[in-house]
């Protein structure tokens, strides 16, 4: 009686890996480039604009809705402790915004910090920074700049009108952390009110 052989089944993956050990090629092509993840592209770390809005006055303790991350996908109840919240505010907490997406194409070839584009290219303008420089974006490619790049871009599409969704990142009673959005029905809730800037730098609740 004839035993039948027994075969050792390899795994593509190694297979694959051995053809780029002999290759001479690096592994680590085969990651994913930074910025992959779509749903958070287009993140800025940052509220738009030279004086962001607005202040956010948390007087009592209040319980809002919560977004896990910032692809927007997962809410949990967030329950929230006083606070004064803005970019310019003393408490150690991250802010974030996702603009608008207007599309520009390039009239003349440019750099980013990182890579040279020739005339024609599209590009993601984001608004601008704090610090009043203006946020570009080649898909995962973004960089800060002067804001007088726009005389050298041209319009392609998008909502001009549409203001940048803001969100802080803010620890809840609930024993874990998540994104806040600040948006106008926020200030609904009769225990959050409106500060006020007084300078740049400077904000006050009152």
């Amino acid at each position: 009686m004839k035993v039948p052989s027994r075969t050792t089944k390899i795994d593509p993956k190694y297979i694959l890996i051995f053809l780029i050990f002999i290759s001479g090629l690096p592994i680590y092509i085969l990651w994913p480039p930074v910025g992959e993840n779509k749903c958070t592209q287009d993140v800025i770390p940052f509220w738009n604009g030279e004086y962001p809005e607005p202040v956010v006055v948390i007087k009592d303790k209040t319980t809002q809705n919560a977004y896990v991350d910032l692809c927007l996908d997962q809410v949990a109840v967030c329950t929230i402790r006083p606070g004064l919240i803005h970019p310019w505010s003393k408490l150690d907490i991250k802010y974030a915004s996702k603009p608008q997406p207007l599309l520009y194409r390039s009239l003349i070839s440019f750099s980013s910090d990182l890579i040279d584009y020739s005339v024609g290219t599209e590009l993601m303008y984001e608004g601008e920074t704090p610090d009043g420089m203006c946020s570009f974006r080649v898909g995962a490619d973004r960089w800060y700049t002067s804001c007088q790049f726009l005389e050298d871009i041209s319009y392609v599409s998008g909502n001009q009108g549409v203001q940048a969704r803001q969100f802080f990142f803010t620890s809840c009673d609930e024993g874990y952390k998540g994104w806040i959005e600040v948006q106008d029905a926020l200030f609904n809730d009769l225990r959050i009110d409106r500060g006020l800037i007084k300078g740049y730098g400077l904000i006050a609740a009152e």
